[in-house]
């Protein structure tokens, strides 16, 4: 039985290295350049993390490594953190995760901006995917399966934390 997870930002890592000054962030997915080049913040205490979702997704060239060969459809495009104090040059990719229907009729939403309350997934529409997005929510929430899960801790990925998330089968949760 595969459990799914939500991957965000772990917080507890202060220092992580931040993109400075840089427009396109905010760009949609297909109207980046498909190679960009970005100056970063640091500190001599800044951190690498392989997991960024501030100010938008990015993963580092080991994670998306992973990625790649659990979702065929997830797409890329590079970015080249400079670090100019430091003297690197990091390569990161943004990514765009498949979005998929995967909402049990479970899910409880707050009813004065219908933001998540409780997030619940049908099992039987997530059965097979292994890293996707969900359609029909107002958050970008990345979800991976187990397997993902295991193969990012096993190889010392970092940056993320992991909350497990409720699964619908067949109307119970």
């Amino acid at each position: 039985m595969q459990n799914y997870y939500l991957i965000q930002d772990d917080t507890r890592v202060s220092h992580k290295i931040y993109p400075a000054h840089f427009t396109n962030l905010k760009l949609p997915f297909e109207k980046m350049p498909p190679v960009q080049i970005c100056e970063v913040h640091t500190a001599p205490s800044s951190e690498y993390v392989d997991w960024m979702l501030q100010p938008t997704m990015l993963v580092s060239d080991r994670l998306k490594r992973i990625l790649e060969k659990y979702n065929l459809y997830v797409r890329f495009k590079s970015i080249y953190l400079i670090d100019k104090i430091n003297d690197r040059q990091s390569l990161y990719w943004f990514s765009k995760i498949p979005r998929i229907e995967g909402l049990s009729e479970l899910t409880e939403f707050n009813p004065h901006d219908q933001s998540i309350k409780k997030l619940v997934l049908d099992r039987g529409k997530v059965k097979g995917n292994h890293i996707f997005k969900i359609k029909g929510i107002r958050e970008s929430y990345c979800m991976i399966s187990e397997d993902v899960a295991e193969s990012l801790l096993r190889r010392g990925i970092n940056g993320f934390v992991l909350t497990k998330v409720a699964l619908d089968e067949l109307g119970v949760c």
